[in-house]
């Protein structure tokens, strides 16, 4: 599931899809959560400040994450701005 499906949703919506809260970190692993527009248009360091906070958000609530923009890189977006993403990635992984 998407991050923001999940951040964005009451939660009694997710409840009615995957059962009560308190489970769905057992359930559910998230994956993506880097709008392509992030990676683009933002500076390294805004880029690598909005990865640390979601990345550890959606860390902290599922069982499983997978950081990326939950999309493919195309060719447009700026090695600089993905490398940032990668390096907040290494950042958070390395928290205990």
């Amino acid at each position: 599931m998407h991050p923001e499906a999940v951040s964005s949703r009451p939660s009694s919506q997710i409840t009615a899809t995957c059962g009560p809260c308190s489970t769905i970190s057992d359930r559910i692993g998230l994956f993506g959560g880097i709008d392509l527009n992030t990676l683009c248009r933002n500076t390294d360091e805004d880029l690598c400040r909005e990865v640390l906070e979601k990345g550890t958000r959606y860390r902290n609530r599922a069982r499983g994450y997978g950081l990326g923009s939950g999309n493919s890189i195309p060719e447009y977006v700026p090695v600089e701005g993905f490398m940032a993403m990668i390096d907040a990635a290494r950042e958070i992984r390395a928290r205990p």
